[in-house]
């Protein structure tokens, strides 16, 4: 198989632990995508339950996107990866934000892998919402 796959889901349904399984099972490589804004955010209490963990976390990270540079997660993956995501073999979760999954989606080659669970969290953002349309 040729190509990236992109795992992608809501929060805490998962996805990181399947995409680590699935690539070492297919000898590809694991990036998170939200390891760019897990690097920098610092939580308002170190007490906080997992929802509220990723209330703050999400807003953290659309003010970062929003405010500061709206390639931050592109220009992470970048960074740390160079054009490897061009060359396929890797799996991809953590993408919540469509600029950064049009950006790194390769139609003609990439795969995504939708994880659905019967509750959420928190709320879906509107990409999250739309996956199944693209």
């Amino acid at each position: 198989m040729n190509g990236n796959i992109f795992v992608i889901g809501y929060s805490k349904v998962g996805k990181s632990p399947f995409a680590q399984h699935l690539a070492e099972q297919i000898e590809y490589k694991h990036i998170s995508a939200s390891e760019w804004v897990k690097q920098t955010f610092i939580p308002s209490s170190q007490n906080l339950s997992v929802k509220d963990y990723i209330k703050e976390i999400t807003e953290y990270s659309k003010q970062q996107l929003i405010k500061e540079n709206h390639n931050s997660c592109i220009r992470f993956i970048q960074q740390k990866y160079g054009t490897e995501y061009l060359n396929g073999k890797l799996v991809i979760d953590g993408i919540r934000n469509p600029r950064d999954f049009s950006f790194l989606f390769q139609p003609n080659t990439d795969k995504v892998i939708l994880i659905e669970a019967d509750h959420s969290i928190v709320a879906a953002s509107a990409f999250e919402r739309n996956w199944r349309t693209i």
